[in-house]
């Protein structure tokens, strides 16, 4: 299978619009990615919110250990606010695309930022407490590991358990 087929079955397989015609978009379909296992992450519809789950191949036969791992589930929205403020990590030698991060840090605008990201290959790697942003290909953009030190602490206590759990490596509730 040549690059070209590889990418056109990829843009098929994460449709933004979903196909029974109703008016809501999935803005970041393929770009996301899941911390725990590493598989892409579904979008779904979640009480009214476009929103993107991982349920760590809850249907396929995977070792005991991911498969006890808590599903993920993020709203859209709380996903473009963390990916708004990693880009203060992405940095590049050309000087149009500094320009249109600093558009980014401006606008805030979540269409522009897919299409951003998909145009210079960059996923979301997410997770419970946290995103990431990563280059899936080496290009004209850096992503700087953020100076702020360890991830923000959980605000919720069944979060703050889940981070020191992970911390200690220990898997699941």
């Amino acid at each position: 299978m040549s690059e070209h087929d590889f990418v056109a079955a990829q843009t098929v397989s994460a449709k933004c619009q979903p196909v029974d015609g109703t008016s809501r978009r999935y803005l970041l379909a393929g770009l996301l990615c899941c911390g725990t296992c590493g598989r892409s992450m579904e979008s779904q519809l979640s009480h009214g919110n476009t929103a993107y789950r991982c349920r760590h191949g809850h249907t396929s036969a995977r070792p005991l250990a991911m498969r006890q791992a808590p599903n993920l589930y993020l709203r859209e929205d709380v996903i473009l606010g963390r990916a708004f403020a990693q880009l203060q990590t992405v940095t590049s030698r050309d000087a149009a695309i500094l320009q249109e991060i600093a558009r980014l840090q401006q606008n805030r605008n979540g269409a522009y930022l897919a299409t951003f990201l998909r145009t210079h290959n960059v996923m979301i790697k997410c997770r419970a407490t946290s995103i990431s942003l990563e280059l899936e290909q080496q290009e004209l953009i850096t992503i700087r590991s953020p100076t702020s030190g360890p991830e923000q602490e959980a605000r919720i206590p069944r979060q703050r358990v889940q981070q020191q759990k992970q911390t200690r490596g220990i898997v699941g509730d």
